[in-house]
C-alpha cells in the first residue's frame, strides 16, 4: 500500500462536498425549508473554491515537505482571511437547521463534542 498524499485527500473532501452540494440543489424548496437549503448553499458556496485554491497549496506544502514557516504562513492566511465568513454562514445553517427541525418536532443533538478537548 501507498499513503495517500494530503492533496489526494482534499481532493477527495472536494468532491464530496461537490457531490453533497449537488443534492441540496435538487431538494424542493418550500417556505419551511428555504432558509436552510439558502443558508447550505451559500457556505458550501463559500467554502469549495477555498478548499479548490487555497487547502490545496496548503496540501501540496505539506506533501513536499515545505519550509515550517511557509506552511504556517498559509495557514494563517486561510484562517485570517476565510474564518470570520465561514463562522456566520455555518451559525447562519445551524441556526435555519434549528427552527427547522423545531417547527416539525425533529429530534437533534446540537453542539455534539467529538473530541475529548472539543
Amino acid at each position: 500500500t501507498v499513503p495517500m498524499k494530503r492533496v489526494e485527500v482534499v481532493d477527495g473532501k472536494i468532491q464530496t462536498a461537490q457531490d453533497a452540494l449537488a443534492k441540496v440543489r435538487k431538494l424542493g424548496v418550500d417556505e419551511d425549508s428555504k432558509a436552510m437549503i439558502e443558508a447550505s448553499v451559500a457556505l458550501y458556496d463559500f467554502v469549495l473554491p477555498i478548499y479548490q485554491n487555497e487547502y490545496r497549496k496548503l496540501a501540496g506544502l505539506y506533501d513536499s515537505n515545505a519550509d515550517p514557516k511557509e506552511i504556517r504562513a498559509l495557514e494563517q492566511s486561510i484562517e485570517k482571511q476565510y474564518q470570520p465568513k465561514f463562522a456566520a454562514l455555518h451559525d447562519a445553517v445551524t441556526t435555519a437547521g434549528k427552527a427547522y427541525a423545531a417547527k416539525h418536532q425533529i429530534p437533534v443533538q446540537w453542539d455534539v463534542r467529538t473530541s475529548p478537548g472539543g
